[in-house]
């Protein structure tokens, strides 16, 4: 049994449980990669408030709280924005709702972040709803089908608060400012099952912001090991930090490292 998740996992508890109890609670996040449209509306509104974005998906409460100053500078796309961010403002909802058709292709590559799709694929059907039973609590339900798939994208058990969300669950990740394109980490391939800690609102004057996750990649029969291969399902762990020292610039660092596989040694027990 791989014991990696479940450590990092107690530590995330234990760190969320000794942050201040006056702190915001959690934050449910916007659908990464399933709207276009609104999400095009909401990065242009983080930009009209001075909001570097370095990392997604955007929590709710980030939009909201910058609502006031899109407000005073384009009311029609603070309107929008405040009638798409009225179904999380219920302690339950339902969230998204996409239903897709395409015809056939002959091609079968895979399409640029969409979790893994291909081009033949003939639809595609995304779900996201929650249920929030207290400021620190987050149940949200989720998932995404196309041909011959079915991902629980979305599908996270959150606690904690602002500055400690623990996510537990099919979170997306992507660390990178641009909208179609990451390094690292994006919605290239299909959702993992991972462990997330993190801080959605700005820690201390120049606002620190980080990121630490662990997740479980496919089962894998090339993996590099003393020399030859081996098989099983790596860990990938990640990690963002990033400060915003003025209101309209930030400075960041993100690293991955991938850990483990069956036969080969793994940190957590050598």
């Amino acid at each position: 049994m791989n014991v990696v998740p479940s450590r990092i996992a107690a530590a995330c508890i234990v760190a969320t449980l000794s942050v201040a109890a006056h702190a915001r609670g959690v934050s449910p996040y916007l659908p990464l990669g399933l709207s276009p449209e609104i999400e095009r509306r909401i990065e242009r509104a983080l930009i009209l408030a001075d909001k570097p974005v370095l990392t997604r998906p955007i929590a709710a409460a980030t939009v909201l709280e910058v609502l006031p100053d899109v407000c005073a500078k384009d009311a029609q796309l603070c309107e929008q924005i405040r009638r798409y961010l009225r179904p999380y403002m219920k302690a339950a909802g339902l969230t998204h709702l996409s239903v897709a058709a395409a015809s056939g292709s002959t091609e079968t590559s895979s399409l640029p972040n969409r979790h893994g799709m291909r081009s033949d694929s003939g639809y595609e059907i995304s779900v996201s709803l929650y249920w929030q039973p207290s400021d620190f609590v987050l149940l949200n339900g989720g998932f995404l089908a196309y041909e011959d798939e079915t991902i629980a994208t979305g599908s996270v058990f959150s606690f904690g608060v602002e500055h400690a969300q623990v996510d537990i669950g099919y979170r997306d990740h992507w660390l990178s400012p641009m909208t179609d394109s990451a390094m690292l980490i994006s919605t290239q391939a299909q959702t993992m099952p991972s462990v997330t800690l993190s801080s959605y609102a700005p820690i201390t004057r120049v606002g620190v912001r980080y990121e630490l996750f662990i997740a479980e990649m496919s089962e894998s029969s090339n993996i590099a090991f003393e020399g030859g291969f081996t098989s099983g399902n790596p860990q990938l762990a990640g990690m963002h930090l990033s400060i915003e020292p003025v209101a309209w610039r930030a400075t960041r660092c993100n690293r991955l490292m991938q850990l483990g596989g069956r036969g080969a040694p793994h940190p957590c027990c050598d």
